[in-house]
């Protein structure tokens, strides 16, 4: 299976790990090429410089192909707007968003869009619920994730 992750700091990085653990393809956006360098030195996923809601950097990424897209950048507008055209445009199966603000997440939450608040849930949690692939572990909800 193939996940696009949108940052690529503490959150972003973690569940990247977890995911190629599992043997999945993922390509991971950030607008900073910086931030590459928090991604352990064996990642062999796909780095992208870019915005993450920016329709060719998402076809880029795979987003047609994606089971699953996560927004877990650090702003909570880009994080929507990314996850709702994963959702609305492409159609992707599982999409989570990372929100800060409760208030807007209720919003989302209505939308069809599983929001997770950033700093409080760890980065397994964000599949926990999302992911329903039998063979995988985060869908059984293991915490060694």
């Amino acid at each position: 299976m193939h996940f696009v992750i949108m940052g690529c700091g503490r959150v972003g990085t973690t569940l990247a790990k977890a995911i190629e653990d599992r043997g999945h393809t993922l390509a991971i956006i950030d607008n900073n090429t910086e931030s590459f360098r928090r991604l352990y030195k064996n990642f062999q996923g796909q780095k992208l410089t870019g915005e993450g809601y920016d329709r060719n950097t998402q076809l880029q990424a795979g987003i047609e192909d994606a089971y699953a897209f996560a927004a877990v950048a650090d702003d909570d507008n880009a994080n929507i707007l990314a996850a709702r055209m994963a959702r609305e445009i492409y159609h992707v199966k599982k999409v989570v968003a990372r929100i800060s603000d409760p208030r807007r997440a209720e919003v989302y939450e209505r939308l069809g869009i599983p929001c997770r608040f950033g700093g409080i849930a760890p980065p397994h949690y964000c599949w926990r619920e999302s992911c329903r692939y039998p063979g995988c572990r985060i869908y059984r909800g293991t915490p060694d994730i």
